[in-house]
């Protein structure tokens, strides 16, 4: 196991896109936009990756439950 592991309590999704250029009297069109797993935990476990280490990253995940009227 890695020495370094990250909890994450509050996951999110990154989006991101990309353009060739930006001015001020055009509008912008962007494709393709990218959604990565996020959130602080997760994001320096990536890094860490990226750098050549070794994370493993733990998040949280909703039940999906809602409260009900009685």
């Amino acid at each position: 196991m890695p020495d370094i592991v990250t909890l994450t309590l509050n996951p999110a999704i990154d989006r991101s896109i990309w353009i060739d250029h930006v001015t001020h009297d055009r509008k912008l069109r962007c494709e393709n936009p990218r959604r990565d797993p996020g959130g602080g935990g997760v994001n320096v476990c990536r890094t860490i990756h990226e750098m050549g280490g070794e994370c493993h990253a733990y998040w949280t995940r909703g039940a999906g439950s809602h409260a009900r009227g009685g």
